[in-house]
């Protein structure tokens, strides 16, 4: 049993009473969350009386398996008989226990009640978001046009509302108005009345004074202003008081004069007055201060240059919040403040009209959504809580769901939603709530998380009169002391109550506890690209956090990142605890990005350099080469007389036509279209007439056939699976082809079916913007990792690399003509209808900045999350602007974090970031960093103590300025290709340049040996080899093989077999997989002698240990523990193999019912058997002679007679992966061993028949270890 901190026993055993667990990165939350869980159940609390709830059913599937492992391991050292029966049933009860996601548990409710709500039971859940949001689409059309229509009784009313929004497309501006609308509304519980709670803020009743979006405005923007301003005054003021020159005079009178200014607006803010008065003060600002110093006016001496450095801090003050370009306290005075209180409520009135009159749209979509829905009789992931807290209405019910959990225990609680808040607490009874999260990993505000939920109960649950409780998790047990104070450092200047949700102070520090012996040697890598910056793309200026650098920049950018890595590759060393320190390997080191923008680039580059790197789908998967050829195939299909399709599938590598060769078709019919040109040229052109003859071949497939056998046939006669294998990315292309396979036969489950209905279907995905990313690979254990920060949460890694440091954040939802914030309402620019002028509405200044605030907040976090996945080292790469003639961003930001004086930043400091390197340099800003230090501030000396390393603990932070002409060239990264790669680029180059007759080379090349069908089947084949024929779909070989009443093995009739002479390309391709070959192992050279045991070997040892086992004997995993023991002291087993294999498989699969049968038959039972027999070879193989013998020869895994029953029963086991849950996965996962083993199975009992000719041999019986279960293959 671990050794838990005094705050994780808190956490695992205080009970009676709701529990807010707020656990820090790293402070091993779960490990804490399942060890409660087993001491309650040990405590006599079944597993089925909690309710385990997280967000996504990976985690949940986590939760699940880490919880039968502690059971597990529980049950394997309790001695007492009577707990160990109790602990058995609790694993029984573990696969229908409820851990499970919210929206899991929501669509059990509904299966359950669905008659409470009139719910037919036979709906589909759509979880393609692509449909979900076509058919939102087509929903919203049809509304759209029925407002149209002048008879509508709310036309007048719709009109207004779409000439509010005017735009190039106005009534797509205002569709995505009403759906950005419904996603708010419906992630709120239904008694909120959020939709009807939008108008609220225009209440033309109500003063200035006296509106919530006026106050929410002087609150959160103009207040914090002021109180910076003051704050700052002090510095400059001091700088000229006590000077006795008639110019420091002047300056101090002017400073006091901007103090009492800034005081008398504090008084203003403070006492609510009125909006005129208020209006009359802030616009009296300071306009003019003394004139800037001018040397050249005095004669020189010597106080010249004392003069000018004592004013200097009141001239940047005053540029600073008055007379400066962007000078907040002018800009506010010129703009909000530019409107009278008449006019005000004139404005207000109006946007009052169309905000109702926009709720009113938003409800009729609603309406006619949830009538459509019911009409196709599907529901949406977002309909599932709505449904589940409809059925709690009954207080039956609810009493029920609520009687049947001592505890409700929430996972990741800072990410759910006010509706999902809504549905825990109907399941609750109100004191057995125990939510485990961290409000500084709150980063999917883009799904509606309300991460004010979780701060409201951080701060109500630490108050002493409340009884329910609230327990810190500040221990990081992940990463590195110098990475730990490194981000206590940052974050305890930037992240507040204000701006992050949370006050990064006392116990919301992380505290380094993870055990790094003293020699591992601290690293935090700060790099700055001075990189001048080029012409910015169009999305640039859109400052949608996307694409902020030209393409050269960027070129520079990520050069330099993969040169970094290859440095830290060739020259790092990091700790294991199993090794110590040793050297970095390529899968020790992540690269997380905000984005995916640059990941084509980064990884075309990575490839160029020989990096090995896997990351997230990259782009759009509609678009992919490999994709687009498949759908422009299946367009001619549909309607060949498509010149642009068809061109594009001639031109693709499947038939390889080029210019020339269009040209030609062209020419052959200038007068139609390009279909009828082709059929004209395929009367002199063989290349033109196979076309057409596919293209014929597979509308006649498709006559008789499904999509989904269309698609499959074009794979396998065009090869296009195989010719994009070898393509660069080629395990992504294949994985995207199989995914357009997979999304036809999700088409054709949803119901719907024919060509042109896919085709329609997958154009209006693409028109609608549904922009699938391509398929994700399997992971890799030997290459680097790309991902999103978002998709790192939960992730850790030795060493963590933020690249693009300088990403904009994305605003483009603040400079829209309408902004939404999910708390502070609606914000819009009204249209003065006769003036056709746009004036932002008093709400959009409200929500603009609460919205900026949150947006901000949420960045700030994932900021922490980024930073936290780092256990040993982390670097940060950033481009700033190089210091040339003027003054850059960084430079002015970096000086103006220097003056600040608290420990927290000035919030609108903080709010004028634009990326994570503000936040980074404001933060450095006060730290004794040399290197930052002379770049931006030079010879200048900061105000104040600067926070030295001593006084803030020990910590190192390696910073360093690179210049444009310092950065790595591509070239440079080509240097480290591996040899091997190096070697084939060159004799690439002299195979180009050399002479050779090309048409000899393609005859040698594409010689085929006229008996090629005979050296593909072998005389000698056994039943393992042949086995591996089912795997591909379209092998129908040997699961065909079934008994006659004599109990011979034929084939079933009116199969057809294709004679040998007849051989064509297809049945070429089936010759080309009979297994005729041996699986080789790599060579030693290739895997730096560290050479993982193959799956084969593991399921060989597993075999071994099954022909050993006692079925009549009660065995535990001890035993087993203890026999694999021995058969690795004999060298019965590999050393390496034997911790792979599953003993806890084998356990499950002693005590089920099956195991206990074969224990009844001990006696007859027959283990590890031999056979073998001679059949014709046309019964296995297509394209043969049908008097070639062959021989058949295998072991069968076991077998029992029943004598009484006159029965042989045959079983085999298998190591194969299957869901033990049932489901969807588990039932298709079936399907697949069965087809794959059938036709084994059957050569198995026909053996058998053989040998007990009087007996009948049963179909096959698989036990499949994985899962726990067995199979039949009747």
């Amino acid at each position: 049993m671990p050794e838990f901190t005094d705050s994780q026993k808190a956490a695992i055993e205080q009970a009676g009473h709701n529990i807010l667990v707020s656990a820090s990165a790293g402070s091993g939350k779960t490990t804490v969350l399942i060890e409660r869980l087993i001491r309650k159940i040990m405590a006599g609390t079944s597993v089925d009386k909690f309710l385990i709830v997280t967000f996504t059913r990976a985690a949940a599937g986590e939760m699940k398996d880490r919880l039968e492992a502690a059971l597990t391991k529980r049950l394997q050292t309790e001695e007492d008989q009577d707990t160990r029966v109790y602990l058995q049933e609790q694993l029984a009860l573990l696969p229908t226990a409820a851990v499970t996601t919210i929206d899991g548990f929501a669509l059990k409710l509904i299966e359950s009640y669905y008659y409470e709500i009139d719910l037919d039971p036979a709906f589909r859940l759509v979880a393609d978001s692509a449909e979900e949001a076509l058919f939102k689409n087509r929903v919203l059309d049809g509304l759209f046009d029925e407002l149209f229509d002048e008879s509508h009784s709310k036309h007048q009313a719709f009109l207004q509302v779409l000439e509010n929004f005017a735009s190039v497309s106005r009534s797509q501006n205002l569709k995505d108005i009403i759906l950005k609308l419904a996603n708010f509304d419906i992630a709120r519980p239904e008694e909120d009345n959020w939709l009807d709670s939008l108008t609220e803020s225009y209440d033309g009743s109500l003063s200035m004074k006296d509106q919530k979006a006026y106050q929410n405005y002087l609150t959160g923007e103009v207040r914090p202003l002021v109180e910076e301003a003051l704050n700052d005054l002090p510095v400059a003021l001091s700088a000229v008081e006590g000077e006795e020159n008639d110019k420091s005079i002047k300056m101090a009178e002017s400073l006091l004069e901007v103090q009492g200014y800034l005081q008398k607006l504090l008084y203003d803010l403070d006492e609510g007055v009125d909006y005129d008065q208020m209006k009359s003060d802030i616009c009296v600002y300071p306009k003019k201060f003394p004139g800037r110093y001018q040397q050249k006016k005095i004669e020189a001496s010597e106080d010249t240059a004392a003069l000018a450095e004592a004013i200097e801090p009141a001239m940047v003050y005053r540029e600073r919040y008055f007379a400066g370009k962007d000078a907040p306290i002018a800009s506010i005075a010129n703009s909000f403040f530019r409107l009278t209180e008449e006019q005000w409520q004139t404005v207000n009135a109006r946007s009052q009209r169309i905000v109702s009159d926009l709720v009113m749209v938003t409800k009729e979509y609603l309406a006619a959504l949830k009538k459509a829905k019911a009409e196709a009789n599907i529901l949406y992931f977002s309909d599932l809580v709505v449904l589940a807290r409809q059925i709690l209405k009954n207080d039956e019910i609810r009493q029920l769901v609520q009687g049947q959990f001592a505890e409700v225990m929430v996972d990741e609680y800072q990410d759910v939603n006010r509706l999902q808040e809504a549905f825990l607490k109907d399941m609750s009874n109100g004191h057995n709530m125990y939510m485990v999260g961290d409000i500084k990993q709150s980063i999917y505000g883009f799904r509606q998380a309300a991460p004010q939920l979780f701060a409201n109960k951080y701060s109500a649950f630490a108050k002493d009169e409340n009884d329910d409780e609230r327990i810190e998790l500040a221990e990081n047990f992940r990463s590195e002391n110098n990475v730990t104070k490194v981000i206590n450092l940052i974050f305890t200047q930037i992240m507040d109550q204000e701006l992050g949700d949370v006050a990064y102070e006392g116990s919301a520090k992380l505290i380094a506890k993870a055990a790094f012996p003293d020699d591992v040697p601290p690293v935090f890598n700060l790099d700055l690209l001075a990189i001048k910056q080029g012409k910015k793309s169009q999305s640039d200026d859109a400052d949608d956090g996307d694409g902020d650098d030209d393409r050269e920049t960027r070129e520079k950018t990520l050069t330099y990142l993969l040169k970094k890595v290859q440095e830290i590759r060739a020259h790092g060393q990091v700790y294991d605890k199993n090794m110590g320190m040793r050297p970095v390997q390529y899968s020790d080191i992540a690269i997380l990005t905000r984005s995916k923008t640059s990941y084509p680039d980064l990884l075309r580059l990575a490839h160029q350099a020989g990096i090995p790197i896997q990351s997230e789908s990259v782009g759009d998967y509609y678009k992919a080469m490999e994709v687009y050829v498949v759908l422009d195939i299946l367009r001619i299909l549909d309607n060949p007389h498509q010149d642009i399709p068809l061109a594009a599938v001639l031109r693709s590598p499947i038939y390889g036509y080029d210019e020339n060769d269009l040209a030609k078709v062209r020419l052959a019919d200038k007068a139609h279209d390009f279909y009828m040109a082709l059929k004209a040229d395929a009367k002199e052109n063989e290349k033109s007439q196979k076309v057409l003859d596919d293209l014929a071949a597979w509308r006649v497939y498709a006559s008789q056939n499904d999509l989904v056998g269309l698609i499959w046939a074009i794979y396998q006669d065009t090869g296009w699976l195989d010719y994009v294998a070898g393509l660069a990315g080629g395990a992504q292309r294949q994985a995207n082809l199989h995914a357009l396979y997979q999304r036809a036969t999700t088409f054709q489950e949803n119901g719907q079916s024919g060509l042109f209905a896919f085709i329609a279907y997958i154009e209006e995905v693409q028109d609608s913007g549904g922009n699938v990313g391509e398929v994700a690979q399997e992971t890799s254990n030997s290459a680097l990792s790309l991902m999103t920060i978002h998709k790192s949460k939960g992730l850790e890694f030795p060493i963590v690399i933020l690249p693009e440091l300088d990403k904009r954040f994305n605003d483009m939802d603040m400079k829209s003509a309408f902004v939404l914030q999910k708390d502070a309402g609606i914000g819009l620019d009204y249209l003065e209808p006769n003036a056709k002028v746009k004036v932002p509405n008093l709400g959009k200044y409200a929500v603009k900045q609460s919205l900026k605030r949150q947006s901000w907040s949420e960045e700030m976090r994932l900021y922490y999350v980024a930073l936290t996945r780092a256990k040993q080292q982390l670097y940060l790469i950033g481009r700033i602007d190089p210091l040339e003639d003027k003054e850059t961003a960084e430079a002015k930001l970096y000086k103006n974090a220097v003056e600040s004086t608290e420990q927290f930043l000035p919030e609108s400091q903080r709010l004028k970031a634009k990326s994570y390197l503000d936040w980074t340099l404001q933060s450095f800003a006060r730290l004794e960093i040399p290197s930052l230090q002379q770049y931006f501030m030079g010879d200048e000396k900061p105000l104040h103590q600067l926070l030295s390393g001593e006084k803030n603990g020990s910590w190192s932070i390696e910073a360093q300025v690179i210049a444009e002409e310092d950065i790595p060239k591509q070239e440079d990264l080509k240097g480290q290709l591996p040899k091997a790669e190096r070697d084939e680029t060159e004799n690439e180059a002299r195979v180009k340049s050399a002479d050779f007759d090309a048409q000899l080379l393609k005859d040698k090349l594409s010689y085929r040996y006229p008996y090629e069908a005979a050296t593909k089947t072998a005389a000698y084949q056994s039943v393992s080899e042949i086995k591996q024929l089912f795997e591909d779909p379209d092998r129908p070989y040997l699961e065909d093989l079934y008994l006659d009443e004599n109990g011979q093995a034929v084939e079933k009739p009116d199969e057809q077999t294709v004679e040998t002479d007849a051989l064509d390309e297809k049945s070429e391709q089936k010759a080309a997989n009979m297994l005729t070959k041996q699986e080789l192992p790599m060579p030693a050279f290739m895997t730096d002698g560290k050479v993982k045991p193959s799956p084969t070997a593991v399921g060989t040892a597993t075999h071994l240990i099954m022909q050993l086992l006692n079925f009549e004997a009660w065995i535990d995993e001890s035993d087993l523990q203890d026999m694999v023991d021995r058969l690795v002291a004999t060298g019965k087993i590999a050393k390496e193999v034997a911790p792979l294999i599953n003993l806890g498989q084998i356990i499950d699969f002693l005590r089920t019912d099956f195991a206990d049968t074969i224990a009844r038959h001990n006696d007859t039972l027959k283990r590890e058997a031999p056979f073998a027999m001679i059949i014709p070879a046309k019964r296995v193989y297509q394209n043969v002679d049908d008097e070639e013998p062959i021989l058949i020869h295998g072991i069968i895994d076991g077998y029992f007679v029943d004598e009484a029953k006159k029965t042989v029963t045959i079983f085999d086991y298998k190591t194969d992966f299957v869901p033990k849950r049932a489901g969807e996965r588990q039932r298709m996962a079936l399907q697949r061993m069965k087809k794959n083993y059938t036709g084994q199975l059957n050569l198995y009992r026909q053996a058998l028949q053989d040998e007990y000719p009087d007996y009948e041999v049963l179909p096959g019986r698989l036990i499949l270890l994985s899962a726990g279960m067995t199979l039949d293959l009747d």
